[in-house]
């Protein structure tokens, strides 16, 4: 099936975007409709309406776009806006400091609540409270006039204090460019992107089957965090249990469905399928995947199933449950049949922690000198506290991309001088061995 994906967002952001997804979807077809500013949002909505006759599902690249437009317009396909993440606020922070030689203590920020972004300073071991002055400007995207408002109340904080200007949406930092004024803007980093069009694509593709009205979720606690559970209490591990269970049962609660415990590690629920999808709306979100998420302890797999009667769904909650557990994450999958899946789904919190590595310039020159996404580099570092040397295959797993994608990576940081082979490893009669390199960053 060729997938139509209409993306909605600034031009410049777009292409960005366009380039990712064209990089690691193959079969999609993109449909691009550029919004810079409110000026333009009345013929954005006049495209949008037309390409979504064609598409499958939107992508909206911001949140403020998200909004604007599903304030006016009711759509009939999947919809959603690139998640942003702490990942987001680390590579902003990161830029003003290195780059512009910023006080990143003194910060205006718009779109993200105070929670969110005193979060990044505690992870950065910062205290926001003494050390930090945080201006948080949340706007009224329904409003006429908001970016003007957004826009002047940078002005007032850059003003007051020399506050480093951070937004997420791009109409403001041209805007304070213009003034002069060098504003930080939060791309959707490539994790978050490649999340959301498969997203699109799981619910485009499950979106045309009509004849499975019931549905079945099977919650498998699989993946135990063994290194994690070895410093856990006992007490600790049978409170995650209990409340895993809790959250259960408050989901089966909002489908209205009813729910079954098959030990204290795997639990189904039934409902039909009108209940599910408007709680999910239409897998726009699956909170229970959130929540079980959060704790720290154990990986939990979901796995959503349909079918024309309950005993047809749980054969196929089951298949895409197992499915799940091969991620070795928190993550679900859905099934219509027993060779037809989709996924996987993840939860919306599902980011790496840059935290330790995140003012490292090492880390920077290497992207640089490489031209290889700082965040990929991050992921990279991550991975080398518990290990120097990998193959090419345990490089693709470890950022998630192809075996072909990793070996290019490879190459890119061995001129750099960054990454040494050390020896081959022979696959067997047939095939090139595969390498065993040695990062040296």
């Amino acid at each position: 099936m060729n997938f139509n994906l209409g993306l909605v967002g600034h031009p410049d952001i777009n292409l960005r975007i366009k380039e990712i997804v064209e990089e690691h979807f193959k079969s999609l077809t993109l449909h691009l409709v550029g919004v810079t500013g409110e000026e333009d949002l009345e013929e954005g909505l006049k495209r949008v309406q037309r390409i979504s006759r064609v598409c499958h599902g939107i992508l909206y690249t911001a949140r403020d776009i998200h909004y604007i437009f599903n304030n006016k317009l009711d759509h009939s396909i999947p919809n959603i806006y690139v998640e942003g993440s702490k990942g987001s606020i680390y590579r902003a922070l990161l830029q003003g400091s290195y780059h512009m030689e910023a006080d990143i203590k003194k910060v205006s920020i718009d779109s993200l609540t105070h929670r969110e972004v005193v979060e990044v300073y505690e992870d950065l071991g910062i205290d926001s409270k003494r050390e930090c002055s945080i201006k948080i400007i949340n706007p009224s995207y329904i409003q006429r006039g908001f970016i003007e408002e957004v826009i002047s109340h940078h002005l007032k904080n850059y003003r007051y204090d020399n506050s480093l200007c951070i937004t997420q949406i791009s109409a403001v930092r041209d805007a304070l460019k213009k003034k002069g004024i060098e504003a930080i803007l939060m791309e959707p980093q490539r994790e978050q992107i490649i999340e959301g069009v498969n997203n699109l694509i799981s619910r485009g593709t499950l979106g045309g089957e009509r004849d499975s009205d019931q549905v079945a979720i099977t919650i498998n606690i699989s993946n135990l965090k063994e290194n994690l559970i070895i410093n856990s209490s006992h007490h600790s591990v049978v409170l995650e249990y209990n409340r895993i269970m809790e959250e259960v049962f408050w989901f089966a609660e909002r489908v209205e469905g009813a729910y079954s415990s098959n030990g204290s590690k795997s639990y189904t629920i039934f409902c039909n399928r009108e209940a599910f999808e408007h709680e999910t709306r239409h897998f726009s979100r699956l909170s229970i995947l959130d929540s079980i998420a959060e704790n720290q302890v154990v990986y939990t797999s979901i796995g959503v199933g349909y079918g024309r009667n309950f005993k047809e769904a749980i054969k196929h909650s089951v298949i895409a449950s197992i499915r799940a557990g091969k991620e070795r994450r928190n993550s679900a999958y859905v099934a219509y049949e027993t060779e037809k899946l989709a996924g996987p789904l993840l939860p919306s919190n599902d980011v790496s922690d840059y935290s330790s590595v995140i003012f490292d310039s090492r880390l920077e020159h290497i992207a640089s000198s490489s031209s290889i996404n700082i965040d990929t580099i991050y992921r990279i570092s991550s991975a080398l506290k518990e290990c120097n040397n990998y193959t090419s295959s345990e490089v693709a797993q470890i950022i998630g991309v192809t075996r072909r994608s990793a070996n290019r990576l490879i190459e890119k940081l061995e001129k750099g001088g960054f990454v040494e082979c050390i020896c081959k490893k022979s696959n067997g009669s047939r095939g090139r061995p595969s390498r065993i390199v040695r990062f040296l960053f």
